[in-house]
């Protein structure tokens, strides 16, 4: 179980130990060399959405567990499509400069806020670069385009315009967030999410985000049980037929806010079972968000 802010996500998924999980690696490298190639093609394809999918849940709670409704998700874009220009330096930009970038444009901010008083203990950033890169051989080459997502919280409505000036290289746009009554704003962390390279395998060694020393961390809860596969196979059944009344009865306080995913593997005996649970009230825009996040810490 993992509480992040005013939601509560529950997995129960088989333990794979590094002896099978090799087992499955070679036996999938061999179905693709063999003439399996296609089926193996499938089932590779198949685990890494299912790895995809886990990647994202977990940046859906980091972001649950520090935002909510009336913070800002911030778009920065660069400049760089009037092609009739100088387009010496956008030529020269690396995606390490668009990351210097965006880490000096949150050092102007933070100093907005120091100089008008504000509580920077309230000020907490993800920012995640996201780079198209492009053919440098080409007849009319054309640079790396990058920009930036931000989710921010800690900055009030009356600098709101200052905040998005302090981006100077290009267009700054500043959106409040809004909260739906049954996902909260996990749209728009799936959305950041699926931006960056990364997550599709481009640039699978880096990180595909980076976030201020403050942020919260959602507090996570594991309980490793031997279960036999019967009992698992019931309880699968259990949770496809009466899912609401068995997930809202062992954690009362939240209501179950869609149908649980329940999965199977070709590779793991057992079932996957996911749900997304929040707390009983938390789902009208505008209510104090800090009200709530103590209301599910006490649950």
């Amino acid at each position: 179980t993992v509480k992040a802010g005013e939601f509560l996500y529950v997995s129960c998924y088989p333990l794979v130990p590094a002896n099978i999980r090799r087992e499955q690696d070679a036996r999938l490298a061999q179905m693709e060399l063999s003439g399996e190639t296609k089926k193996g093609g499938k089932l590779r394809a198949k685990w890494n959405r299912h790895n995809n999918m886990r990647r994202t849940w977990k940046f859906e709670q980091l972001v649950h567990a520090n935002y909510g409704a009336g913070d800002y998700h911030v778009c920065c874009t660069y400049e760089v499509e009037d092609w009739e220009g100088d387009r010496s330096r956008a030529m020269d930009r690396s995606r390490e400069d668009a990351k210097r970038d965006i880490r000096n444009y949150l050092k102007r901010v933070k100093r907005l806020l120091k100089r008008h008083g504000c509580d920077l203990g309230a000020f907490r950033w993800i920012v995640c670069t996201v780079t198209k890169e492009s053919v440098k051989e080409a007849v009319n080459p054309r640079p790396d385009s990058h920009h930036h997502h931000l989710l921010i919280s800690g900055i009030p409505d009356h600098l709101r315009t200052e905040a998005e000036q302090m981006w100077d290289l290009g267009y700054c746009n500043a959106d409040r967030l809004k909260s739906d009554r049954s996902t909260g704003i996990a749209a728009m962390a799936g959305y950041i999410a699926r931006q960056e390279g990364s997550y599709s395998g481009e640039r699978a060694g880096e990180k595909s985000y980076s976030c201020s020393r403050n942020i919260i961390r959602p507090e996570e809860k594991a309980s490793d049980v031997k279960i036999s596969r019967r009992r698992v196979s019931l309880i699968a059944a259990d949770v496809r037929e009466n899912s609401r009344e068995i997930f809202e009865k062992v954690w009362p306080g939240y209501r179950l806010t869609e149908e649980p995913k329940v999965l199977t593997s070709e590779f793991v005996a057992g079932a996957y079972i996911y749900a997304r649970l929040r707390v009983k009230g938390g789902d009208a825009y505008g209510k104090n968000q800090s009200e709530l996040v103590r209301k599910a810490r006490d649950l």
